[in-house]
């Protein structure tokens, strides 16, 4: 949405600004992290963050999650575990590092995913998100349970799984594109690898489920994969193949999935269009 980046570059500045004037502002420092991040200047963010480390050497530790994000979404997921695990280290009870390095542990094309960790700080950080306030916290760590069972070979039991725990994540925060998605997700799969009886109303309400994400949030690319694979299994095979046509579009725009997994997301649509029969029941 070029107004929201209008607004963001605003923002950035204003953040600039006020840190070049008063460099202690840690405050200021975490919200322009997150800025840079959604602009995608993740370099220019460590940057700064480095640059206020050096001047400020004890407030390292409270940096080091910003450093881990930033490290993530560049691409290098080697740094993003370093600095992800040294928060835990300065706060073992450190909810976002939990969900992070939950997402971290899902495989690229050369790796497997590491289901076990996955799942760990998942479960980790629904324990710990209890609180009211840490609502928006606790979907999303069940959303990447819910993924973890994706993941499993043990096909009926893991689905229902992946459902029962990402409906919990949109009962918490029916806004959040990425629960959403996950359980939309989940249902087309779950109608795809049902045998011979598969329910209609799994595939209708995936597909409602995976268009309300990207309503949400229209970068949203890998949900474009299951969306388009829900159309293909519904008969809609054109449509299917815009849907993955437009991921393909946007995804190196979309500031939701790290750069070390847009190759993924790229590999699958491409397959999709390829070979969308290998959807087919």
């Amino acid at each position: 949405n070029p107004y929201n980046r209008i607004f963001l570059e605003r923002a950035e500045e204003i953040f600039e600004k006020n840190l070049d004037r008063e460099p202690n502002d840690f405050t200021a420092l975490h919200t322009l992290v997150r800025i840079k991040n959604l602009l995608l200047k993740r370099e220019e963010g460590i940057a700064r963050v480095q640059e206020t480390i050096q001047m400020f050497p004890d407030r390292a530790p409270g940096f080091s999650f910003d450093l881990g994000l930033l490290y993530d979404q560049s691409g290098n997921k080697g740094e993003a575990r370093r600095f992800y695990e040294l928060a835990l280290k300065n706060d073992p009870n450190y909810i976002p590092a939990h969900i992070f390095l939950s997402r971290l542990a899902v495989g690229t094309i050369d790796t497997p995913t590491d289901i076990a960790a996955m799942r760990a700080h998942a479960q980790k950080a629904i324990e710990l998100s209890s609180a009211p306030h840490q609502q928006k916290n606790r979907a999303l760590a069940y959303a990447f349970l819910a993924e973890s069972y994706l993941y499993e070979d043990n096909v009926a039991q893991a689905v229902a799984q992946a459902v029962a725990q990402a409906k919990k994540g949109v009962e918490l925060n029916p806004v959040c594109a990425r629960c959403v998605h996950v359980l939309g997700e989940a249902l087309v799969e779950k109608f795809r690898k049902s045998g011979k009886n598969p329910d209609k109303n799994d595939l209708g309400q995936g597909i409602a489920l995976l268009q309300e994400s990207l309503d949400l949030e229209p970068l949203l690319s890998h949900a474009y994969v299951s969306l388009g694979a829900g159309y293909w299994l519904n008969g809609e095979e054109s449509r299917a193949r815009e849907i993955w046509q437009r991921g393909l579009k946007i995804l190196s725009a979309d500031y939701n999935y790290p750069e070390w997994y847009k190759p993924v997301i790229k590999k699958e649509l491409e397959e999709a269009l390829a070979n969308p029969e290998a959807f087919s029941l």
